[in-house]
């Protein structure tokens, strides 16, 4: 993304810090995939970069366990849609409410203190249910105060680790590590439901749990093996944290391409997410494949997002990221027209896996772009604007429900479909700022 830097740095940027020291990042460098030269895994020669990926991948699994667990936990002591919803929507609350401070506390703290910190909470809140568990004494309120707890901390897990991000890798390879991070996730979705229903049927909910809090605290010595830039000091008296969010908010709004940047995430979040809450309704209704047809097409969509990020990182460096993001929104919005149009479950599949393909590359391209063009001294409060986006896909999940009932699950997919090409093409011809990205 040169020109995106270009521009950073003719608008008067004072990003110095971008990544570490050239000479310390050479220091702690290991080349697993030197052998084989293998570009899309280039970025995990950096040791501190291979920790903070091998955790999320462990981090990720440990959150497929638990909402397959919790689920049907939940199911099973209710058998109510509504506390279905309400346990996985609860998740969500705390990146709303506390979001914007959580990225001030990476701005204003040791990163690497911060990680630990949050990790220790979240091993310490899975814990207590774990034995809730095992015990046979858990009830529902106990699950659904876990829910909003974890929630809690996954809101500083995600700023946190994304202003840690751009400091521990090389410029030119941070598209890459972005791409690395996506495909460790979508890698997880593949198998994490599968393995997850196995372990419940093997050892019950305490079982996977307990198997959760392992996972998770292996993650604190990862964090505690990291070395992890300082965040920046800054001259005078320190504001207070209102007074540093309310700084951030300014930050953004004084450049237009992270406004536009923002502003485009929310498309996806609210009207192309969504789309996965009426995938039931396709299993069910439309090509009457039942529950396992379910899991198959959900463990699809999965393969084509792993597809797109290891795609994007084998790239390496793409140029003209603002139009690449933006033509990837377009094709994600005809895909999603063609999948809820397919006459036959396989082409619903290809179109699927084609939808979660240019999501996941729109989504890495923006956070690229994002993490390009700030200063490392505001990372963790533009992160938690990026992050308090995802606290807007239950509002989008509602809607495409409540148009579903009226016009029909695929005709609710086709029109938000055309809301998001629709969209996506005004933005290739406004946005003059997107296209020098």
């Amino acid at each position: 993304m040169s020109s995106a830097y270009e521009e950073a740095q003719a608008a008067g940027s004072s990003d110095t810090s971008v990544t570490a020291p050239a000479s310390t990042v050479a220091r702690r460098r290991f080349s697993p995939t030197a052998a084989l030269n293998l570009q899309t895994f280039s970025s995990l020669r950096h040791r501190d970069f291979a920790l903070l990926w091998t955790g999320a991948a462990i981090m990720s699994a440990g959150q497929w366990l638990q909402q397959i667990t919790l689920s049907w936990l939940v199911f099973e002591m209710t058998g109510s849609a509504f506390y279905l919803g309400l346990i996985n929507g609860l998740r969500t609350v705390p990146y709303l409410l506390i979001g914007l401070f959580s990225g001030t506390i990476a701005d204003r703290m040791d990163r690497r203190l911060l990680m630990m910190i949050t990790q220790t909470y979240l091993v310490a809140t899975t814990a207590v249910v774990a034995v809730l568990l095992v015990t046979g004494t858990a009830e529902l309120w106990h699950l659904l105060v876990f829910s909003l707890a974890s929630g809690a901390g996954w809101a500083f897990v995600w700023p946190v680790r994304q202003a840690v991000i751009p400091t521990i890798v090389p410029r030119e390879e941070l598209l890459t590590a972005n791409a690395l991070m996506m495909s460790a996730m979508n890698l997880m979705r593949i198998i994490g439901p599968a393995v997850g229903g196995f372990l419940l049927v093997a050892f019950g909910g305490g079982g996977n749990f307990s198997v959760q809090v392992v996972l998770y605290a292996s993650v604190i010595i990862m964090i505690a093996m990291m070395k992890v830039p300082p965040v920046p000091e800054r001259s005078g008296p320190r504001p207070s944290v209102m007074a540093s969010t309310a700084e951030g908010l300014r930050y953004v709004r004084s450049k237009e391409i992270l406004v536009t940047l923002l502003m485009l995430m929310v498309v996806p979040m609210t009207l192309a997410m969504p789309y996965m809450s009426l995938l039931a309704i396709f299993a069910g209704d439309v090509y009457d494949i039942g529950a396992l047809g379910l899991g198959i097409m959900l463990s699809f969509g999965g393969i084509g997002s792993l597809i797109g990020t290891l795609g994007l990182a084998s790239v390496g460096d793409v140029k003209r990221k603002g139009m690449t993001m933006a033509f990837c929104l377009a094709a994600m919005g005809i895909a999603l027209i063609l999948f809820s149009q397919a006459p036959w479950l396989a082409l619903a599949i290809v179109f699927l896996m084609i939808v979660n393909m240019f999501q996941v590359t729109f989504v890495t391209l923006n956070q690229t772009v994002l993490q390009a063009t700030i200063t490392d001294d505001m990372r963790g409060r533009v992160a938690s604007l990026h992050m308090l986006e995802y606290g807007l896909i239950p509002a989008g999940v509602f809607a495409a429900g409540g148009a579903a009932d009226v016009i029909g699950a695929p005709n609710t997919i086709s029109i938000m479909g055309g809301i998001v090409t629709l969209i996506a093409l005004v933005t290739i011809w406004r946005a003059r700022t997107l296209r020098r990205a």
